[in-house]
């Protein structure tokens, strides 16, 4: 049968869809990109779409419709699948700009009726961090004035699992500054409940007086599944002193062999450190960003939501992925070198990069920006469970002791909350315990509703997607501890390079899960997930997030 048009949906990361139709005849390419003549254009708050991100070839009769990529910053996706060259596009597939990027879905018309539903993959774009680190590490010589937790979230999150597939990769303390974490790139949000009540009543027990797995989840699910939220988040680097847009500088370089390329540009600092060369020039460089989603919970009926600070400011946490080779290294002396691959010792120095804490930004560098800089946040959006609104929110604090961060929504009725122990009960909980946590991992189905309009003068349909709350159970499998002084009081002591933390048997959650809550077996939030890898995930003590909500907490 023969293709008559093409009609493309888009939907951004605002979860805005727009249509547009194409003949199958047309003689010149579709160009998607945001360039001035981009056929499907995207501003320049989509700053994970290149200039000229991909092109669609039509051609009418039995000819193929395919698929270029451009050269993108951020790659091309065709059905989760990475576009190298020319793809073959069928009625059905999807399309996504970049990891976590705007998505195109493809309809024919006619549709072929020799042609099966497109298997579709599902998308990845939620920031949990992944952990490779011991959570004891015996240090020497530490003196009693060093009792105290380590502060900054240290849990480094690497972007690559284990290279021992038996085993975590345990790291010694002397190497915790070369740690890599990883913030993926996301947005999520909750239907409101009508009644106030309920926020603050803990589950009631069983008959036995132990919840069993199985009713510890379903009564935690049925009464907190509408208090976990869903975040969609989308950030760029901004310049303190004139509010611009900071870019990492790309250089177009002409190797031996006579062939050019423009490649991210790396600089060494004199302390072996590396970060990426930063420039305002906009014709030099690509803006830095991300796109992510996370999870959420409700602490307060008035709409105060704690999170992850890698889902809500992740221009405050290390970005590893800034690294891209082949690039151009540009050591402390001067001397450039092509690198065509990322190497372990370059991994490791960039690792610990955190963008609003450049030392770049400080001048002397070479990047020629002093001042600072900031994320701008483009979207916060809240989603609730089973539903399609989008809830803006606003960033109201981020700790600087742990990966926890405060948001807010304002909506005129009262939500469901999670139930918080009081001050006075917050106590750690022990090896073998129940928990249960919720939360909104990228892995999940999605389930899309479209939406007629009633309005007169738009009556364009909108197609958004509705999360639903997974609920994973499992124990805690370990109590990680900051720091610890040795019983017999020896100057011997420990410390952990994530910092404070549950260790989980739960790996069924994944990417997106960042920032969900962890019950108790008393149906009290009792942690914030924030990490993990394929066998192993990890939860922060609720205190951390319960400083946020005590402004008058004073210091020790």
């Amino acid at each position: 049968m023969t293709l008559q048009r093409l009609t493309v949906h888009v939907m951004d990361g605002q979860a805005q869809v727009q249509e547009f139709v194409f003949p199958a005849d047309r003689q010149e390419p579709i160009v998607i990109g945001r360039e001035l003549g981009a056929h499907i254009k995207f501003s320049d708050n989509h700053d994970v779409v290149s200039r000229r991100h991909a092109l669609i070839h039509l051609k009418a009769g039995a000819d193929p419709v395919t698929l270029t990529d451009q050269g993108s910053s951020n790659g091309l996706f065709l059905n989760g699948t990475r576009v190298s060259g020319v793809a073959t596009l069928q009625h059905g597939d999807v399309i996504s700009l970049g990891e976590g990027g705007p998505r195109l879905t493809l309809a024919f018309d006619p549709v072929p009726p020799e042609q099966p539903k497109a298997t579709r993959v599902i998308r990845a774009a939620a920031p949990t961090r992944v952990i490779s680190v011991d959570q004891t590490i015996p240090m020497p010589a530490v003196t009693a004035a060093s009792n105290r937790r380590t502060e900054g979230g240290g849990t480094a999150a690497t972007p690559m699992p284990p290279t021992d597939k038996s085993r975590p990769r345990w790291v010694p303390v002397a190497l915790m500054t070369a740690l890599i974490a990883v913030g993926v790139m996301a947005g999520l949000y909750v239907r409101p409940s009508a009644g106030p009540e309920g926020a603050a009543n803990a589950l009631p027990p069983t008959a036995a007086g132990m919840p069993t797995h199985e009713s510890l989840a379903e009564r935690v699910a049925s009464q907190y599944g509408p208090a976990t939220v869903k975040i969609e988040v989308s950030w760029k680097l901004v310049h303190k002193a004139t509010n611009q847009t900071i870019f990492h500088e790309h250089e177009r370089i002409t190797l031996k062999d006579g062939q050019a390329m423009t490649l991210p540009v790396y600089i060494q600092h004199r302390d072996g450190s590396v970060e990426p060369k930063l420039t305002l020039n906009a014709a030099k460089g690509r803006a830095i960003g991300s796109t992510h989603t996370g999870s959420g919970f409700v602490v307060s009926p008035d709409g105060f939501i704690l999170t992850n600070r890698h889902v809500a400011a992740s221009w405050q946490t290390d970005m590893p992925e800034i690294l891209s080779c082949p690039c151009l290294l540009v050591l402390s002396g001067g001397e450039k070198h092509v690198l065509g691959s990322v190497t372990p010792q370059l991994r490791s120095a960039v690792g610990q990069w955190v963008p609003a804490r450049s030392t770049s930004l400080g001048g002397g560098s070479g990047s020629g920006i002093r001042g600072g800089a900031v994320g701008q946040l483009q979207v916060l959006d809240v989603v609730f469970s089973r539903s399609k609104d989008r809830h803006p929110a606003r960033l109201v604090k981020v700790s600087d002791a742990h990966d926890v961060a405060l948001i807010k929504i304002d909506t005129p009725s009262k939500l469901v909350a999670v139930d918080l122990p009081a001050p006075n009960e917050v106590a750690s909980l022990k090896e073998g315990q129940d928990v249960v946590v919720m939360g909104y991992p990228a892995a999940a189905p999605e389930v899309y509703l479209q939406t007629a309009s009633q309005d007169p003068f738009n009556r364009k349909a909108t197609i958004t997607d509705v999360p639903s709350v997974t609920v994973s159970p499992g124990v805690v499998s370990r109590v990680i501890r900051g720091t610890q002084d040795r019983k017999d009081g020896q100057s011997e002591a420990y410390v952990s390079t994530v910092g404070d933390a549950y260790q989980l048997d739960i790996n069924a959650t994944g990417q997106g899960n960042s920032g969900g809550p962890m019950f108790d077996r008393q149906g009290r939030a009792a942690g914030i997930f924030f990490a993990g890898n394929s066998r192993l995930s990890f939860a922060i003590p609720i205190k951390y997030g319960m400083d946020l909500l005590s402004p008058q907490t004073s210091v020790d």
